[in-house]
Parts: C-alpha cells; structure tokens; sequence
C-alpha cells in the first residue's frame, strides 16, 4: 500500500511539473495533436470532423504549411475520447493532452508492474525501461493517441486477472481506437470469450462502442458516412508506411495488396499457437507474443504506435528484476542499443520508412529473452 500511494505521488507531482512546465513557453508547433484537435472542434460545431477542407484551414491559421490536412483517421468511437480538446483553444488543449498523456502512461506502467513484478519489486526498474523507450518519447512529442491504447490494454490485462469482464470489455473499446495496430487481440478476445463464456465482456464491448458511437452520431449524425469517405477520397500511400507490408510494396510497386502478407502470415501464427495453448491460455503471458506480432505484421502503423509495447518489455524487466547483474548486461545493452539507432535515425531527420525494422527487432529482442529466459534459474 505505501508503495501505491508513493507511485500515485510521484505521477501527480509529474502531471503538475507538466502542467507548469509546458505552461512557461508555447508547446511545440503543429504536430499530429492537431488532427485531434481540428476533429474535436469541427465536432463541438456540430460539424464533420474528417472534412478535409475545413481541418486544413484550421491548421493553416496555427501556422501549418504542408499542402495536405492532419486528418484524424481514427474510427468514429473515438470521438468521446477527443471531444474535450474542443473546448479549448489550441495551446491549452495541447498542454492537457500532453498532462493526459504522461497520466495514462504512468497509470499504465503502475498497473502492467503490478500484474508481472513479485512482491517488494524495484520500483524503479519499470520507470528507468520507460523513459529510456524511445517511442514513448515520439508519441508524447507528436500528441498522438497511443498512450490510450497502452492504457487499454494495461486494464484489460489487469481487469482479466480479476475477472472483471465488464471492466475488461470496457476497456478494450481503448484498444479500439486504433484496432488496426494490435490486430490480433481481437480474434484472441473473440475466440477466448466464447469458449470460456465470457458473455459479458463482449456485451460490455458491444455497448461501450454502441456508447461511444451514439455520442459521436449526436455531434455529427453523418459521422459513420463521412469517415468512409474520408477512407475512400485518401487512399493509404502503403509503400510509405514503415512496416514489413510496407517494404513488399516497395519491391512491387502496383501490388497494395501484398501490404497485407504479413498481416495473414500473423494470424495464421495466432490460429496455430491457439490450438496449441488453448487448454492453458493465458492473458498474461500471450498478451506480449500478441502485441509484437502484431505491430511487426500490421499493414498501417508508425514507429510512434510502439508505444503499445512497453506492455511487452515491461514483463520482461521484471523478471530480469530478480536476476543477477551478469545475467541482465547483455540484454540491458541490446535494449538501449535499439533505442539507440531509433534516436540516430530521428537526430538524422530520416524519413518514417527509415524506422520499419525497430517492430521486428523489438519482436526478435522478446524472442531472443524468452529463449533466455525459459528454464534459467533466477540467479543466473
């Protein structure tokens, strides 16, 4: 309990540092923030808010100079998560989005080391893996929506463990806001749900959409039909996207389809490692194995969408916890290492493709671990 409740102080302490902080000067320019921004203030209109036109003309006056608009391409549920921000002009809503975002994170890490550490663990152990996490540092820089996916999947694990399936449902419409990125999870829910009866976690899902969608409709009654157009007037560069569908389309270019190879070889992994663990799956220990096959195999996601996977490293860090000072330098030394060409790729200015292989090296880094891991005593 004293250990809660010194968490709990440190992160308030943190939310107010950056509150004040971010508050003595303009938080940085027009960054992905404003996607979410112009979305939530075309809403409280009463307004569509994936029009094109209209979000760009908002960005050029906040001094955005690219030829096409930040559009949220989020689905329509996320809407209720994003309202808020239009009620503010634009640097204060950037300032508490950011506070929001350091306060789901913290929140994250408390409740993902809680789940995987031992009792009397080294509290700050998870903190020095998060901040050394590099995409949690680009996700915070560009405002985007990733620390509410972390945060939804931290619940979800923490609420399964319970039983608390209406928890858990509720909070897998967090992991909805983008259900692209941790693809897996959904058919892993579905499967799990029905075999072992879990009726209410999926009512609770159903509903929490149903919720969130009816909230959106109420702001923008044609939401549902301007998000398909916005899906069908942009198309997806995908030979742009920094992922292993990505690099396909660049070797064939005229073949988008193939961005999705990876995506079908992944859940033919799932379906097999489901009938092999289904008599002894477990939430705890396949929600890893989920999350980075996942984001390595996604055919749309960017290197700040990573942040998911510190609910895959963390697991890791504490079992390393317990181990000895030999037994942790190598591992230690590869995971700052990646960090480490990621932070040279971003001082270099590389463009979003130059990041498509941090996913599977964060995949081979966890395989290589359990490997390790698997059978060795915890004093080696």
């Amino acid at each position: 309990m004293r250990n809660k409740i010194r968490g709990l102080l440190l992160l308030v302490v943190v939310l107010i540092a950056v509150w004040f902080i971010t508050g003595s000067r303009t938080v940085s320019g027009v960054t992905d923030f404003a996607a979410y921004w112009t979305a939530s203030r075309q809403l409280v209109a009463h307004q569509n808010p994936y029009a094109q036109g209209a979000v760009l003309e908002m960005e050029r006056r906040l001094g955005f100079r690219e030829p096409l608009p930040l559009i949220m391409r989020n689905p329509p549920w996320t809407a209720p998560f994003v309202l808020p921000l239009g009620f503010f002009q634009y640097s204060t809503a950037q300032r508490a989005w950011l506070v929001v975002q350091f306060a789901m994170v913290g929140l994250s890490v408390q409740v993902l080391w809680r789940i995987y550490a031992k009792p009397k663990r080294p509290v700050w152990v998870p903190w020095l893996v998060t901040v050394t996490f590099v995409p949690l540092a680009a996700v915070l820089a560009l405002g985007q929506i990733g620390p509410l996916i972390l945060l939804g999947i931290s619940l979800f694990l923490f609420a399964q463990e319970r039983g608390w399936d209406g928890l858990a449902g509720a909070s897998a419409l967090l992991i909805a806001v983008k259900p692209h990125v941790v693809f897996l999870f959904w058919p892993a829910m579905l499967i799990w749900s029905v075999r072992d009866r879990r009726w209410r976690l999926l009512l609770v899902f159903g509903a929490s959409v149903f919720m969130a969608s009816a909230v959106a409709i109420f702001f923008d009654p044609l939401i549902f039909t301007h998000y398909q157009e916005l899906r069908r007037d942009t198309a997806i560069v995908w030979s742009e996207t920094p992922t292993l569908g990505g690099v396909l389309c660049r070797m064939h270019p005229g073949h988008d389809w193939m961005a999705w190879l990876p995506a079908i070889v992944a859940m033919i992994w799932f379906l097999r490692r489901w009938m092999r663990e289904r008599g002894k799956w477990s939430w705890r220990g396949e929600m890893p194995w989920l999350l980075l096959v996942s984001v390595a195999a996604s055919p749309y996601a960017w290197f700040f969408d990573q942040v998911v996977l510190l609910a895959a490293l963390l697991p890791i860090a504490a079992v390393l916890g317990y181990r000895s000072v030999r037994s942790v330098v190598w591992p230690a030394v590869t995971y700052l290492a990646i960090n480490a060409a990621a932070i040279a790729l971003i001082l270099e200015q590389r463009r979003t493709f130059w990041y498509v292989w941090t996913a599977p090296a964060w995949l081979l880094f966890y395989v290589w671990m359990m490997s390790r891991l698997r059978g060795a005593p915890a004093g080696d």
